[in-house]
């Protein structure tokens, strides 16, 4: 059931408690964008906000949580393959170990503008709701216009979502991406997804004012962390002239990046036709599915 944009906000909300639950790793590259997530936007002191980077060890045989670092760790083994069953034991210690009223399951290359972030009165409601960036599903290269999935970047959801999420069977999503997964496991419930907006300047060559973004490379892994300060520096801009200057630093470096990198064009080119093949196809699925309305 998928709903249109979150956008009415409640004046309450700011006292809402928001987990953030962000999948990290020991891939080199990953641990270098999580330091890079801590001196930026994960190291803002908003009331009511906690992130904790998620790991995994076969070698626990119960979670672990280490409050210098705001690291959890369940005793799974850190692996593509066991995203979904990992981010399952994440969630389930969570609501056994802290209160929260929304959770934003992400990664170590999103970046969150977290004093801009708008949270919809629909999920502080007492029934599961879910949120995120909504793609369209493929395997290999053939599309399912008719599955939508929420990106992994980030999975926004209240605790009576989280609380449903917590009985998914990963043995039943073998094979199926852990985002893929979540949203077919929240749809086969009929629980609402509502879309939200998301930056995503590596496949657009753009950037927009989005306090949800991804900067995530999959060419050049050290790009992300280079987004992540020049799109923090944007946003903490104290006045229209140094954010007019952060705008520069932005452009200039993606500017540079495209031309000294010949991969990165032709990626480009590739992702700006698939951009505008996929906003035609989300205008399909939602004329669709126009009857699943308020």
């Amino acid at each position: 059931m998928v709903k249109s944009n979150l956008h009415s906000t409640d004046k309450h909300i700011k006292e809402r408690k928001v987990v953030f639950l962000i999948l990290a790793s020991k891939n080199p590259i990953n641990v270098i964008d999580e330091a890079y997530q801590r001196k930026t936007w994960a190291k803002s002191s908003s009331p009511g906000i906690e992130c904790i980077w998620l790991n995994g060890s076969e070698n626990l045989k119960s979670p672990l949580f280490i409050r210098a670092e705001q690291r959890l760790i369940v005793p799974i083994e850190d692996s593509q393959e066991n995203i979904l069953q990992k981010t399952i034991l994440g969630i389930e210690w969570l609501l056994q170990n802290r209160k929260f009223d929304i959770l934003i399951r992400t990664n170590v290359s999103s970046y969150f503008a977290i004093d801009r972030l708008k949270f919809s009165r629909p999920l502080i409601l007492n029934e599961p709701i879910a949120a995120g960036y909504l793609d369209v599903a493929r395997i290999g290269n053939v599309v399912n216009t008719n599955q939508l999935f929420i990106s992994g970047s980030g999975i926004f959801m209240n605790n009576v979502a989280a609380q449903l999420l917590c009985k998914i069977k990963a043995s039943n999503f073998i094979g199926i991406p852990d985002d893929v997964a979540i949203s077919m496991y929240l749809l086969q419930f009929r629980i609402p997804i509502f879309s939200i907006s998301r930056g995503n300047i590596h496949s657009t060559g753009l950037f927009k004012a989005i306090p949800y973004q991804r900067l995530k490379s999959s060419i050049h892994a050290n790009v992300t962390q280079e987004r992540m300060e020049l799109v923090h520096n944007f946003f903490c801009a104290r006045s229209f002239k140094e954010s007019v200057k952060s705008l520069a630093y932005i452009y200039l470096f993606e500017i540079q990046y495209l031309f000294r990198s010949p991969e990165r064009r032709e990626e480009l080119s590739k992702n700006f036709l698939a951009s505008l093949k996929n906003v035609a196809r989300n205008l399909r699925y939602r004329w669709k599915h126009y009857a699943y309305k308020n």
